[in-house]
Parts: structure tokens; C-alpha cells; sequence
């Protein structure tokens, strides 16, 4: 849930418009769950500090006006994007969105972490069943998680075989024509650091693309080499290139291996660089062990950064993906 000021700077309104529409309806202002309170930031008028909107509320008093399709990959892996996909995707679901999350990765780690403790794992439906049953759509597939305005559509290693199935149809037909309509306001796709149809075909539907880079030249030979890639092969379907978006990880000032590879990356690609650093912390792997997000159990510098980066990746840039 977010505070009203946080409500306000995502919304980009100021309080006192946020706070009118709280007022209209005062029962969607919840009280400060006990968890919450040492993220609560002073500066804003009682009692917006110590109560919250939640997803509901959130998207009645500051509804989404467009939709977006992201992809967080990188042909490289252990660079944190299952993790920054995770924490993105309920903080937009927090901001009131209404969020589909596609784990097309086998390991299916955020398919674990989202998951209801009583969810049933064979009952769920994955990218390979919505290709092998026509009447399948993403949208019908899905499943709820443990976050408001968060669906999933689950991963299992056996998505592997969606591949060789989509090479009469190709990945973006089918992911285009499966998705068209879905009642989302924000698709993300959570890819595997490898590239295959279903891989490139996510990639090419995205309308922006975050790629983890870690303090370290093979992040971003990696990241070159990803944006080689996807611009090659949307040159094949003669489709623009989505807006492509680098976003440090676990850099600290201070160390050499972070100062050469902020030198690199404003050298070879400073044009893509977002301001925004996820901090070398071990706080950021045990919240995911705990099974929350930066928004549940974060410290307040790190719930600022994922606040301030689904805001920016949100709300600049233009949509072209042809998925409505």
C-alpha cells in the first residue's frame, strides 16, 4: 500500500487532489498495517503517514489512462531480474494497475514467489497449454497471486516444449493474437537469459525493455549484445524498436568494479542509462527469501527506489505494442 504523499508522486497530482478524492470516500484510506511503519516517510500532513491506499482505492482516485507491455530480460543471468521484475510488478499493482505477469522462464522462480501458500500447482496453466489449446488466451490462463491487481501465468519446466511449436506460427502471432483484448492495464514478461522464439518474440512485443546490469564488463558486453539482437530481429518483422532501458544493480560507490563499469556504460551506452541504482544489499535477497516485496518489508531509501522507478518506466515513453 502506499502513503498518501507516495500516492500523490506516483500519480503525479499533488496531495491535496489525492486527498480530496480520499475524503469522497474516506473508508478506501486504510489504517497503517503494523508492518509497514518503519517505511512510513514524515513530511506529509496527518494522518496520510500512518494510513494507505491499497490497489483498489489507488485506481479509483488515479486510473490508468494507457497500457504497456515490458519485458525484463538480458542474455545473462544472476543479474537480479527476476527480483526487479517481482518488485516492479506489485508495485504497479499497488499504484492501482492492473498487472499480468508472464513467467516464461522454466525455473519458475516467480511462479513460486507469487503463488497463495493454497494454490494448486497442477491445476496451473502455463505459456505451453495457451499454445496447445487454441481457445486458451493468456487473459483465461492466468491465475491470482498473494497481490491485489497481480495475475500470473504461471512457468513449469516443461514450457520448454512451447518452442518448437511456435515455429510455423511464430512467437509474435502468437503472443500478439493471445493477448489482444487481455483486461490489463500492464503486461510483464519475466524472460530466461537465453534467446528462443517465445524469448524474442516477448521481447519484440514489449513496448520498453529493462535490462539488470551488474558492476562488470560481461553485463554489459551481454546487454549489447541483447539490444543487437532484438533490433535484428525486429528489422525482420518491420516493427519499431521498443524503448530499451538499462537499470543498475548492485552497485557500490566507492569500489573500482562499480567505477569502471558506470565509466563503461556512460561511454557505450549513456543514452539508455535510467538514473535510478539498486544498492549492493544483502536486505534485498532476504525480503524475497521472506516472500516479500521492497513495498512490504523494504527500508524506506529502498522502497524510494522501486517507487520512483516503476514511476518513471510507467510514465514516460510512448506505447506501440499492437496487444489491445
Amino acid at each position: 500500500m502506499l502513503n498518501l504523499r507516495e500516492g500523490a508522486d506516483w500519480s503525479g497530482v499533488s496531495t491535496e487532489t489525492l486527498w480530496s478524492g480520499v475524503m469522497a470516500s474516506p473508508h478506501e484510506f486504510h489504517h497503517l498495517p503494523p508492518r509497514f511503519k518503519e517505511s512510513a516517510k514524515a513530511g506529509v500532513a496527518a494522518p496520510s503517514t500512518n494510513r494507505f491506499l491499497d490497489h483498489a482505492a489507488m485506481r479509483r482516485l488515479s486510473p490508468p489512462a494507457k497500457r504497456k507491455c515490458f519485458t525484463v530480460g538480458i542474455q545473462k543471468g544472476g543479474v537480479g531480474k527476476t527480483m526487479i521484475a517481482l518488485n516492479l510488478a506489485a508495485t504497479w499493482a499497488t499504484a492501482g494497475l492492473r498487472v499480468l505477469y508472464l513467467d516464461l522462464d522454466p525455473q519458475a522462480s516467480a511462479t513460486n514467489f507469487l503463488l497463495p501458500p493454497e494454490a494448486d500447482y497442477d491445476r496451473l496453466l502455463t505459456s505451453l497449454e495457451v499454445c496447445l489449446q487454441p481457445e486458451l488466451t493468456f487473459a483465461t490462463a492466468a491465475t491470482t497471486t498473494r497481490f491485489a491487481g497481480l495475475d500470473l501465468v504461471a512457468s513449469k519446466p516443461a514450457i520448454r516444449k512451447t518452442d518448437p511449436l511456435l515455429r510455423d506460427m511464430g512467437a509474435l502471432a502468437f503472443l500478439e493474437s493471445r493477448l489482444a483484448n487481455a483486461p490489463y492495464d500492464c503486461i510483464i514478461f519475466d524472460v530466461p537469459p537465453s534467446l528462443n522464439e517465445l524469448i524474442m518474440g516477448a521481447y519484440c512485443l514489449s513496448d520498453e525493455i529493462l535490462m539488470p546490469i551488474l558492476p562488470d564488463i560481461w553485463s554489459i558486453e551481454s546487454a549489447v549484445l541483447t539490444i543487437a539482437n532484438v533490433e535484428e530481429e525486429l528489422a525482420l518483422h518491420n516493427r519499431p524498436v521498443p524503448l530499451i532501458r538499462l537499470i543498475r544493480n548492485r552497485f557500490r560507490p566507492g569500489r573500482i568494479a562499480s567505477a569502471e563499469a558506470q565509466e563503461m556504460l556512460e561511454s557505450e551506452l549513456a543514452g539508455r542509462l535510467l538514473p535510478h541504482c539498486i544498492p549492493e544489499t544483502a536486505a534485498i535477497q532476504n525480503l524475497v527469501n521472506d516472500g516479500k516485496t521492497a513495498l512490504q518489508g523494504g527500508s524506506a531509501p529502498l522502497r524510494e527506489i522501486f517507487l520512483k522507478l516503476s514511476a518513471t518506466l510507467w510514465h514516460t515513453g510512448e506505447p506501440h505494442a499492437q496487444t489491445a
